[in-house]
């Protein structure tokens, strides 16, 4: 059943008292509001999860480079995109990662994120609201809806020896998921794009280079596997952070720019 059209546009601030943080960050001129859920009881089981939640701390107290986030020359991550492929050439790509499992897509029928999105677009239509929902009330929606979902618009970075080598982006959601069986945690990287289902390949790079990040950045070990996921309103497609060595091998053969190849 959908949420009324009140909570669908309703601020994260109206909930922080039940167990919802936050902190804003001013990067670049643009407002990213990082939001983070402070109630951690399964993260003590783990000590990658553990650390994962030291680091939603730190940002929580702005302990991060703010210098890099507001440096327009060093890159950000949203700009890696596989760019300038032919149709054949993005079939072949396409049909390669499905084939070989590189890329797994779930429908709305096994994953209740799109569901979550679709009832964002669905209210705003109840609505009379003639705009798509935006990244906004959608992450919002999730982060208040599923129990899984931890925060959004996660800062992550990686500094190099110069500019160049530096690299910075915000995650927009951070899910973390028990697998009880296999005694191991999921960390799910996500990312919402709008843009349909034949787009999905090219923010790949973009997607995999957060998860590469945080997983620097929490160090991550044995007792917990970190995937990434791009997602929509009618499906999400799971893929593996190391899926740009799978990428790169491809694409270097199309001769055409490759700007995540120096982050892998």
């Amino acid at each position: 059943m959908s949420a009324p059209i009140g909570e669908i546009f309703m601020a994260l601030d109206d909930f922080i008292l039940h167990g919802v943080d936050k902190q804003v960050f001013i990067h670049n001129g643009l407002r990213y509001a990082f939001y983070y859920k402070i109630d951690g009881h399964e993260m003590k089981c783990s000590r990658t999860v553990k650390n994962l939640k030291d680091y939603m701390a730190m940002i929580k107290k702005k302990l991060i480079p703010n210098y890099l986030f507001n440096n327009r020359s060093v890159p950000r991550a949203s700009r890696m995109r596989i760019k300038n492929l032919s149709k054949s050439q993005r079939i072949y790509l396409q049909q390669f990662l499905f084939r070989e499992k590189k890329v797994i897509r779930m429908g709305v029928e096994e994953s209740s994120i799109p569901r979550l999105v679709d009832d964002v677009f669905k209210n705003f239509k109840k609505a009379g609201v003639s705009r798509k929902p935006n990244h906004d009330p959608v992450l919002n929606y999730i982060l208040r809806k599923d129990d899984r979902s931890i925060a959004i618009e996660m800062p992550v970075w990686r500094e190099g020896t110069s500019v160049s080598n530096c690299l910075t982006g915000h995650i927009d959601l951070v899910q973390l998921i028990q697998d009880k069986i296999n005694d191991v945690y999921e960390i799910r990287v996500c990312d919402y794009k709008p843009e349909g289902e034949n787009k999905f390949l090219f923010p790949i790079p973009q997607v995999a280079l957060y998860g590469l990040m945080l997983r620097d950045r929490i160090k991550k070990g044995d007792d917990a596997l970190i995937n990434c996921y791009i997602f929509d309103r009618k499906a999400i497609w799971k893929f593996s952070p190391d899926i740009l060595h799978d990428i790169d091998a491809i694409v270097s053969r199309f001769k055409i720019e490759r700007d995540w190849n120096g982050f892998i």
